[in-house]
Parts: structure tokens; sequence; C-alpha cells
């Protein structure tokens, strides 16, 4: 409501060589996404900013801190039987998280028979680039796959902007044929993907696909993708800026795959995106598919498996011609 607004926090560093010092930072808040960040230098703090003292941090708030500086993810495991458990297990590995994703089926589904969970082991970077962190929307588009997953047996599906690649490894070990997508100018990103498929023991080129795809452009690797029967997408319309990039290749795909459809979770972030006229500019139309019942014989809640987010599941399709 204001056009400028600005505070000050105070920030306590963590870092070793800091000793725990505390800086001034200021925050300016502007209409749209006109804000800015800015630490104050040291020379210029006020007596009472450089003498607060903090209390030493116990071993479990640590943890906490520590968890507060990493993207929303959702975290806690389950302890009743359900059809989805979540976890996260720290490797030994000081550079990353090792997340373990449980799926389990019900037995009364299968004549009482008792069938293996499916456990999906995801990396993440503690330090790297947005794709390399699981994201709300990708365990929301996962239950959703898995809630239909004896449809998904056989089926042609492309997941773009893989990131983690939760979705689209769960689609693969349900028995569809993936082919997970990165942009082509982001070689570690694919190489994390490939590591991801290695750890849940799928091995690229036999049991899944990897590749390279540029948003918005025709090359090759989207002539070479085969047939499709499903798109899929968790968060990818994360950035304005490559809206229009996304719906070309999706319109491209779709007009090469008749009866095809893009099926894909968005993160509300901002009041003002909207991308009505895009899809009318290349001729799709989106719909609302409904979440009801998606946390069904989970022990949480949906909102709390968004992560406090809005998170919509929507489906684009090409617009029917006259």
């Amino acid at each position: 409501k204001h056009e400028k607004l600005g505070f000050f926090i105070p920030i306590r560093s963590s870092s070793k060589s800091s000793k725990g010092e505390t800086s001034l930072a200021f925050i300016r808040l502007g209409p749209r996404q006109n804000s800015s960040f800015s630490r104050l230098p040291n020379s210029i703090l006020p007596s009472f900013v450089k003498n607060l003292q903090f209390p030493p941090p116990t071993r479990g708030a640590e943890k906490a801190e520590k968890n507060l500086l990493q993207p929303p993810f959702l975290s806690g495991a389950q302890e009743k039987p359900s059809k989805m458990t979540l976890s996260m297990v720290e490797s030994s590995n000081s550079a990353e998280n090792i997340r373990k994703f449980i799926f389990g089926r019900d037995s009364h589904e299968y004549g009482g028979e008792e069938l293996p969970d499916v456990e999906i082991l995801i990396p993440e970077l503690r330090q790297a680039a947005y794709s390399s962190y699981t994201w709300p929307c990708a365990p929301i588009l996962s239950l959703f796959l898995w809630q239909r997953r004896e449809s998904l047996v056989n089926k042609r599906i492309l997941e773009l902007g893989a990131g983690t690649s939760l979705p689209g490894i769960l689609a693969a070990k349900c028995g569809a044929q993936v082919t997970l997508s990165d942009h082509a100018t982001l070689p570690k990103t694919l190489s994390h993907i490939n590591r991801c498929c290695l750890l849940n023991n799928l091995t690229p080129g036999e049991d899944i696909a990897v590749t390279g795809i540029s948003w918005g452009l025709l090359l090759n690797s989207l002539f070479n993708l085969g047939p499709i029967d499903l798109i899929i997408g968790s968060d990818c319309f994360y950035d304005p800026t490559v809206f229009e990039e996304i719906l070309v290749t999706v319109s491209f795909l779709l007009e090469h795959n008749p009866g095809a459809k893009f099926l894909f979770t968005y993160q509300e972030r901002s009041s003002d995106w909207s991308i009505e006229a895009l899809l009318k500019k290349w001729r799709l139309r989106c719909a609302n598919v409904s979440l009801s019942g998606i946390n069904a014989g989970l022990d949480i809640s949906l909102r709390r498996l968004m992560g406090g987010h809005t998170i919509h599941l929507l489906e684009i399709t090409l617009t029917p011609q006259n």
C-alpha cells in the first residue's frame, strides 16, 4: 500500500570467521518487485547495535536457525501409516542434504497384499542454484501423480524444468517412460539430475532419459523427443521473464502431440503475474485442477503440505480450432 517503506534489521553473522558479529541491514519495500536490500558498513552502526548480546544458542536452536536460512522446504516425518510420508535425512557430505520421500501403498487396494513402499532419495545442494532444491510445488504434483499411478504405466512423460526431478522420478518408478529436462545452458543442473536418477537406481539413457531443452527455442532437442502423452512441471513459472518462453515450448509440443496436455503446479508469488494474454497468443487454454482430497490418508493438512504457500494445480491444452 505504501510506495516507499523502509526498515532496519540487525543481522548476526553465523560464520566462524566473523565470531557472531552484528551488522545492520536496510530493506526498502517498493511497488511490485522494486524492493532492495543493502547491508550497512559497521562504521556507521550506533553503539547499541554493536553492543547487542546474543545468548549462546543450544544445539536445537542452531538447527532451527540453520533451517530458517534454507528455502521453504516441506519437513517432518509422519508416525502413522499413510499414502505418503515425507522426511529428510542428512548425508555425511556436508555440502548436501538427502531427503527421502516415501510413497506408501494401501494394502486393501491390492487384495490385502502387502507391497513395498516407493522410496525416492533427492540430493539437495546446500549452496547452489534454485534448481538444486525441492520446492513445495514438487511434492504436491508428485502426490497428485501418485494417486493416479495406475494410469501412468507406459505413458510417455516429459518433465520441464525438472531440477531435483521428484515428480518425474516418481512417474518412472510407477512404470512411465520418462524424459527429464532442464535448460540446455545449465550443465551443472543436468549433471545433478543424472545424480538424482542414479541415487534412485535409474540409469540415464536406459531406465530414464535426461536432456537439455532451451525454452522458447526450437532446437534439435525438441524434435528428438519422440511422442509424448503428458508434459509435467513444478514451479516452472517462477519468473515472468520466462513465461512466454515456456508457453512457446509447450505450444510446440502440444501441436506435435495431439491429445497431450501440460500438467503443472504453480506457486503464487504476485497477484500482478498473469499468463492470460500469452495463452491466447499461442492458442492455449488453461484450466484449474482441483486438489480436493489430495491429502486423503495423510496425517498432514493440505496447507502444511504446501509449506504455507498458495499452490495451484493447472492443466494447459491446445485451443480447439474452429
